[in-house]
């Protein structure tokens, strides 16, 4: 073999050996990648890990600092220990390493000292806090090559113990205790904890009364620290680990034996650095101490003709309030009395309190000799509040003390807020007790206050006098010392009215109403859901507590339900469990672990509820209620909180006759929940009877009906067994024949305004229904005939006899959207019925329900032989409309399987829209993206507003309502929706991404929301009726509290936009006969015909108050209407444009002996009833428009100016506010400026200098710093309603005082102002 070729092999050779080699290293890498660790005997060995620790870094993160982060190819690292670890650092850290493959550590060194190594960890120690000796810190760590220790590498960490001047220790103790209570240390604080440098809220130190002294030891990480307290030097300081190297602190400082005052003392700390390194500022420290003031008790206390509140008592800030209830002033009564007898060895007084060795309490004792007389209070608002901000009427307020007169300032100082009860109301609350549920341990309508009922201040905003009934069974017990009359006099035959705080059948949470003669035998008022096949007269739900929580936070753990509604009903987490001590005071029963509670249950689910017409409280809108002279509404007609005892029954349903009762009761009587929402649970307002005493004749009885056949047989002329002498019928019916499985019910009337009842379903003049019997063939049928003023004719017949329905296959009712159209089973002739909808209807949707519940009902089609069962929300089941004739066939199938039954709905699609009687409106639909929540409720950015259905003008009946508009409009689009039972939108189908867009999506406060006119509607979009030319526009909102906008107001309080309505009902003095309105404003920037612009107040009065207004101008004979234009609504515009209905003028001059007067801020107009006239006359259309505009003003005196201005800075400057917060029914806060003497003084003065006062309020999350303002008013009150579950928000007020021109002139210092705080609990 030639040279050449020997020379190519070996190269050859040597290349493929090469790329073995290669390969092999890469095959070793893909099956093992830390192989690349692997040290040859020509490379450094390497470090993989170095990481150090104080021992405690799971407590708070990132307390040491590698620079730069660790790499195995750096080899110089600087390590800071940040405080507060760095005091920990000082008796040692540790140190874990980690060494590459086929590496290990040889040694780690600190000043020439080698360290202890073992598992690859060692513990640095002597560490010096000076930063001249850092580079004896340093610490060097030399890894070798496990095969050659010769081949070694050294990694240097230079250990810096970062300078700071934070505490790392803080403790107290008093002089009854030497042990220590550490409230701060390295070992258990939070770093968020460490940023507040707040000791309030639960690292407040709370201290019995006897504690009068307390001493603080205070812990600094670095010996150039320095601290004071409230400005004085520590005087006792200790080193500490300069003495003992093991010691955590650097020094430690002592404050001895410091005095404390009753109630809040707060102590400022300021630690000093004596070095600039690092720029260091001074830290403040903030420290509460609070000492429990002390609670002297009453032995006794009395009001006469009233009552003290139970549970009102409020323990805060200097006082004690408590609330009461008397008569309130009538004729020469203006006067009564106030007894008190304290515990032995105290003294009650009123004004000023006993002190040891001091005459100034002589004459002012109180006792059952010596009562206090005081003046009796009235039903009037004079713009008084509560300590919760809230306007009541005015009270009469006693100032008492209890006092210990043989110490000089040991007393209790009680408020007693005594406030005017209901005339005509309950004497007390014999008894209650509620089930489980989000209020029922608050204040706010929280059970635990359910004497508040018995007031007279009743209105559906106040919210101050309710009381939750909680879930299923809660009930509350009135007692009258005169009985409630059963009286011929009432209109309707209402004899009292139970109030509650629903505004509307929307928001209905109904409460059942029992009466008894004795307080042992209750009878049921059968209210319209009580013969219905789906209420249980004999319900139970047993509830059991959470064991492993106690006091006001105990909250439901589970329930077992009659019909096991356990198994499918799902409660909210907040269902709070009745605290034991307080109901067991109110309902004399042990609320234990677990407790049962019965009643009449009218539904259990979460599904569509009953509407609950009559006979129940908390159904029906209060409105303000004039405790002198109720009004009565027809509860056949409108007013379900309206009761007849009457309507009394047995245990069998059967009436009885009652003269008079001395007993009421309301209890839940649902069993409904949504996770949304939460559980139904009705509040109570209070009770009265109806006056009827004034009336001086009766009413009379409704004519006995023309007709009234069951099953063709005629009962209008049997004879009844009479219940009642007045307008009880029973009668019973023996059926004999069990192939009968319903009854058919009709009712003429003697008069054609006759309202008819059949059991729950109302009818007008006649009435025709069929009724289901139950399953063993029994039904009791109610049939209420009631007109005009007049009281009712009631028959009640007993049904028995017939047969199970289960074979049953009636329709009772199919309903046909868009427009709601109810077909009644007994409208279906023959099994067909026909329907005529306008043209563009081009898909329907259907909803039908079986006479029998438990019998199904398919919806057969040519889309679908088969059919589809029909639910409850059936958006998403449309149907296509051609031009003619639709035929929908909807197929009953019995409960037994037995028997079918088809019925045909022929719905006629128009050629055309042809209806003469339409109208025209606008209607856009946009939406948004789907882009989430942060986990804590706050919408993550991406909003995109979307047009999914554009701009469209539309021909409708008259009379549409949104609903009816809004549906039609998606079903053409081919948008699915749902509903929350018709009442409003609860989500809808993205049109391209195809995921649900809905409530919560976006946030807590996302949701659709629709305006109508540019304004966002304060009416559910199924009752809001269309008027021609109105604009619908939906869209969806993240937050509808950033919204602007709201009609009439109602968005007010949470956006603080919109139009405004700054009285909310329509009233009439009788003394000054005149007849006051609220009106609506919307302010628009308007372009002048020079091109300047400016800014106009459109004002417009609503229809329901031109129908308000003219009704009790008429009924009062007022001589004048005014209509108010608010400050607060027009702003910063510079006229008001006022439109009025030229309907609305003529009402005024034809039905009215009044003039009107339109009151503005820029001036007042008043128009006779001659100028009303012509300017009718004069109108061209239908409304006439008034322009007011501000008048010039006179030159200003700046003399004069200056020196009111120099004044008002001075009463501002020297003002001392409180600020007090409390929480409302919905768990929100209300913060109000505390109104004492001295500052309702000063603002008085303010005023009279014609100066605006308006109050900011600010929030924080500290005590002392970072306030941020949240609102700007013109009252002294703000509701915060958003804020973070567990988080202790602070509130303050600002005075602000502004000029005539809106200039601000005066404000005051938020140092001026004492916080009030309050912990948010509501979830959402």
């Amino acid at each position: 073999m030639n040279k050449n070729k020997r020379e190519g092999r070996d190269k050859m050779k040597k290349i493929f050996s090469l790329f073995l080699a290669f390969s092999l290293i890469i095959t070793s890498l893909l099956v093992n990648p830390n192989v690349i660790n692997y040290v040859y005997a020509d490379e450094k060995p390497t470090l993989l890990t170095a990481d150090f620790s104080t021992g405690n870094q799971n407590k708070i993160p990132n307390g040491v600092t590698v620079t730069p982060e660790f790499s195995p190819q750096v080899t110089e690292y600087t390590v800071t220990i940040n405080p507060p670890l760095r005091s920990a650092a000082l008796g040692g850290i540790s140190l874990t390493l980690k060494a590459a493959e086929n590496c290990i550590i040889k040694e780690v060194k600190q000043r020439e000292n080698s360290l202890n190594v073992k598992n690859g960890k060692c513990t640095i120690k002597g560490l010096s806090a000076k930063s001249a000796d850092y580079e004896d810190n340093k610490v060097f760590v030399t890894v070798a090559s496990d095969s050659d220790e010769t081949n070694t590498n050294t990694y240097g960490f230079s250990i810096k113990l970062k300078e700071d001047n934070q505490l790392v220790g803080l403790q107290y103790y008093t002089t009854d205790s030497r042990k220590n209570t550490t409230l701060l240390n390295p070992m258990n604080c939070t770093e968020d904890a460490r940023k507040r440098r707040e000791y309030t809220d639960e690292k407040a130190i709370n201290l019995p009364e006897e504690n009068n002294k307390i001493s603080f030891v205070f812990c600094t990480c670095d010996d150039a620290v320095t601290v004071k307290l409230n400005d004085q030097e520590c005087k006792n300081e200790n080193k500490g680990y300069e003495k003992n190297p093991s010691a955590p602190y650097a020094r430690k400082y002592t404050f001895k034996d410091l005095p404390l005052k009753y109630g809040e003392n707060t102590f400022s700390l300021v630690t000093h650095r004596q070095s600039d390194q690092d720029n260091q500022k001074d830290e403040t420290y903030t420290i509460v101490v609070n000492r429990a003031k002390p609670l002297l008790q009453f032995e006794s206390l009395e009001i006469e003709n009233g009552l003290i509140v139970r549970n009102s008592l409020v323990n805060e800030g200097n006082s004690v309030t408590l609330d009461a209830f008397t008569k309130a002033a009538e004729g020469s009564d203006k006067t009564f009395k106030l007894t008190a007898k304290a515990e032995s060895g105290y003294i009650v007084t009123y004004d000023v309190p006993a002190t040891k060795d001091s005459n100034a309490y002589e004459g002012k004792v109180i006792d059952e000799e010596h009562p206090l007389i005081l003046q009796r209070p009235t039903y009037e608002r004079n713009g008084q509040k509560d300590y919760y901000g809230r306007l009541r009427m005015a009270p009469t307020i006693a100032k008492i003390f209890v006092s210990d007169a043989t110490k000089e300032d040991r007393y209790t100082e009680y408020n007693i807020c005594v406030y005017p009860r209901m005339p005509d109301g309950a004497s007390r609350v014999k008894e209650a007790l509620p089930g489980p549920g989000q209020f029922v341990n608050g204040f706010w309508g929280g059970g635990i206050v359910p004497d508040n009922t018995l007031g007279a201040d009743i209105n559906t905003d106040n919210l101050y006098n309710i009381t939750t009934l909680g879930a299923f069974g809660g009930y509350v017990v009135y007692e009258f010392d005169e009985a409630i009359k059963n009286d011929p006099m009432n209109k309707y035959g209402v004899d009292f009215v139970v109030y509650g705080n629903s505004f509307g059948k929307n928001a209905a949470e109904p409460a059942a109403i029992s009466v008894s003669e004795d307080g042992e035998t209750w009878y049921n008022l059968a209210g319209s859901e009580y013969y219905e096949l789906t209420t249980d007269w004999n319900y139970w739900v047993t509830y059991k507590r959470d064991a492993k929580e106690s006091g006001a936070s105990t909250r439901m753990k589970s329930f077992t339900a009659k019909d096991g509604a356990e198994n499918w009903l799902q409660f909210r987490t907040d269902m709070y469990y009745p605290i034991n001590a307080t109901h067991k005071e109110l309902s004399g029963k042990e609320v234990s672990e677990t407790y049962t509670l019965t009643g009449v249950c009218t539904y259990s689910g979460n599904g569509k509820r009953p509407e609950h017409a009559f006979g129940y409280a908390d159904v029906s809108e209060n409105g303000d209620v004039n405790p002198t002279a109720i009004s009565v509404k027809n509860p056949y007609v409108e007013g379900a909180q309206y009761m007849d005892i009457s309507w009394a029954v047995d245990e069998q349903g059967k009436p009885v006759e009652l003269d008079e009762v001395k007993y009421v009761k309301a209890t839940n009587c649902m069993l409904y929940t949504t996770i949304a929402f939460g559980e139904v649970s009705p509040e109570i307002g209070g009770i009265s009877k109806v006056n009827a005493s004034k009336k001086k004749e009766a009413v009379g009885l409704t004519e006995q009906p023309s007709s009234i056949k069951i099953n063709d047989i005629e009962y209008s002329t049997v004879n009844f067994s009479q219940t009642s002498n007045k307008i009880g019928n029973f009668y019973e019916i023996a059926l004999k024949d069990d192939s009968i499985k319903s009854l058919n019910v009709s009712v003429a009337g003697k008069n054609k305004s006759d309202n008819i009842w059949i059991n729950n379903t109302k009818f007008t003049g006649t009435a025709t229904r069929k009724v289901l019997l139950d399953e063993n063939g029994a039904r009791t049928l109610r049939i209420i005939v009631q007109n005009g003023e007049k009281e009712p004719i009631i028959y009640v017949f007993s049904v028995t006899g017939g047969g199970n329905p289960a074979d049953n296959v009636d329709i009772n009712n199919i309903v046909i959207t868009p427009g709601d159209r109810v077909v009644e089973g007994s409208e279906i002739a023959n099994n067909n019925f026909v329907y005529e909808v306008e043209n563009n209807v081009e898909k329907v949707a259907f909803k039908a329900e079986a006479l029998n519940p438990n019998a199904t009902v398919l919806l057969i089609s040519e889309e679908d032989a088969i059919g589809e069962e029909l639910s409850e929300d059936s958006h998403s089941k449309t149907k296509n409309l051609k031009v003619g004739d639709n035929s929908f066939t909807f197929k009953v199938t019995s409960a037994d399987k037995t028997k079918t039954q088809q019925y045909v709905i022929t719905i006629k699609r128009k050629q055309e829209n042809t209806s003469t009687d339409s109208i025209k409106v606008s209607f856009t639909w946009t939406g948004d993206k789907v882009h989430g929540e942060d986990g804590k409720g706050n919408p993550n950015p991406g909003h995109e507003v979307q047009t999914w259905i554009p701009t469209t003008t539309l021909t409708v009946p008259k009379g549409s309502t949104v609903k009816y508009v809004t549906d039609m409009m998606l079903y053409n689009s081919r948008i699915d929706f749902q509903t929350d039972g018709g009442t409003y939108i609860s989500q809808v189908m993205h049109p391209t991404e195809k995921v649900w867009l809905g409530e919560f999506t976006n946030g807590n406060n996302s949701g659709w929301m629709y305006r109508l006119n540019g304004l966002i509607a304060d009416e559910g979009y199924a009752t809001r009726v269309l008027k021609n030319g109105d604009t619908i526009f939906w869209f969806y909102t993240d937050d509808y509290k950033k919204e602007t906008g709201y009609e009439s107001g109602w968005g007010d309080d949470i956006s603080g936009g919109g139009v405004v309505e700054e009285v909310k009902n329509v009233t009439t003095d009788t003394k000054t006969g005149t007849t006051t309105a609220p009106t609506e404003v919307k302010v628009s920037e308007k372009t002048n015909a020079d091109g300047t612009k400016t800014k106009v107040a459109e004002v417009k009065v609503s229809t329901d108050n031109q129908k308000e207004i003219l009704k009790q101008a008429k009924a009062s004979k007022s001589k004048e209407i005014i209509l108010n234009v608010s400050s607060k609504s027009v702003g910063d515009a510079a006229k008001a444009d006022v439109t009025l209905e030229k309907s609305f003028i003529d009402s005024i001059v034809k039905d009215t002996d009044a003039k009107l007067t339109i009151k503005t801020p820029f001036g007042d107009k008043t128009y006779t009833r001659e100028e009303l006239k012509a300017m009718s006359e004069a109108a061209t259309g239908s409304t006439v428009t008034v322009a007011i505009e501000k008048a010039a003003e006179p030159p200003v005196d700046d003399t004069a100016n200056a020196e009111k201005i120099a004044k008002a800075k001075s009463i501002v400057k020297n003002m001392k506010l409180t600020a007090r917060s409390g929480k409302t029914a919905k768990k929100n806060i209300k913060a109000v400026l505390k109104s004492d003497a001295k500052v309702t003084a000063s603002i008085k003065e303010l005023k009279d200098l014609g100066f605006t006062v308006k109050y900011r309020f600010y929030r924080s999350t500290k005590k002392a710093v970072s306030y941020k303002s949240t609102v700007t008013k013109k009252t002294a009150t703000y509701t915060n309603t958003s804020g973070k579950k567990g988080t202790k928000y602070f509130y303050k007020v600002q005075v602000r005082v502004y000029d005539e021109n809106g200039k601000l002139t005066a404000k005051t210092a938020l140092k001026q102002c004492k916080y009030a705080s309050r912990t948010w609990t509501k979830a959402k």
